[in-house]
């Protein structure tokens, strides 16, 4: 007599215990100006407090990202929070698109870097510099914004948040020309001129020494600055009567490609649960 054999039946399929992978044609890699360097390095030297800018990137190909210079602005400062100035913003953008040098107007619209430093902390983002990455998103509309926080430690740390991808990588991979010496006189200068410790500027918001409480690494008038830089930039292009030009050819960089990258995903938020006191 034929035995016919029992056939198993399947279990029903549940959610698991999620461990999302990502795998990566190339990992972002940045790599630094002498001028970009310089500049970074004698403003977070010569800062007792946190100090904050913003800087013009490049890509030479893709997954290279090339920072060819930063620019410093007002801003008050304190030990744990910069608080740029939207006047200021607006002085500088204002006077490098009235200037002759056609490349002026790239440059405004290619200020993808946003650093600043955390004195003698590390260089892990606190929550406020995660929300201030994603207000860049929402505000300028950008496809990408690089993160920049440095220390007094001797390190860097960048982390690129692909707005149109949904993607943010930490800590990835960079690359620096030699420090320019020269160059600290003129950034002590500017820092005099243009960093304030503590207190209120035309633009901004109320300040306080607590990251996490800060409403903003750009003060109340964040809107302000990105809509002061937009009539900036839509003024001078009505006024020339052409689009914005397009970025030079960047010098030739050849890096290889990274490794794959697994990247973890960001925990749901969830809120605290409610403690009840006996009475």
């Amino acid at each position: 007599m034929a035995m016919t054999a029992k056939i198993r039946k399947a279990f029903a399929w549940f959610p698991h215990a999620f461990s999302p992978r990502v795998s990566l044609e190339r990992v972002p890699r940045v790599r630094v100006s002498q001028k970009a360097y310089t500049q970074m390095y004698h403003l977070v030297d010569l800062s007792d407090q946190e100090v904050a800018w913003l800087g013009v990137v490049s890509q030479p190909k893709p997954g290279q990202y090339f920072i060819e210079e930063i620019f410093i602005f007002d801003q008050v400062v304190s030990g744990a929070s910069a608080a740029l100035d939207p006047a200021g913003v607006a002085s500088v953008a204002e006077k490098l698109l009235m200037s002759t040098d056609p490349d002026n107007l790239r440059k405004v619209n290619s200020l993808f870097l946003w650093g600043h430093s955390h004195v003698h902390m590390g260089t892990s983002p606190s929550g406020q510099d995660d929300r201030q990455l994603e207000e860049f998103g929402q505000n300028q509309g950008v496809d990408y914004m690089i993160r920049l926080i440095a220390n007094k430690n001797g390190r860097l740390e960048f982390t690129f948040r692909d707005y149109k991808r949904g993607l943010k990588i930490a800590d990835i991979p960079w690359t620096a020309e030699l420090l320019d010496q020269a160059e600290r006189e003129t950034i002590e200068a500017e820092i005099k001129a243009k960093v304030r410790s503590g207190g209120f500027i035309s633009g901004g918001g109320g300040y306080t020494t607590y990251r996490d409480n800060y409403p903003s690494d750009f003060g109340d008038g964040f809107e302000a600055v990105i809509d002061a830089g937009r009539k900036i930039v839509n003024g001078v292009r009505n006024f020339l009567n052409q689009p914005a030009s397009s970025p030079p050819p960047a010098k030739k960089i050849e890096l290889e490609d990274g490794p794959e990258v697994q990247l973890r995903p960001e925990k749901p938020f969830r809120p605290p649960k409610r403690r009840h006191h006996k009475r």
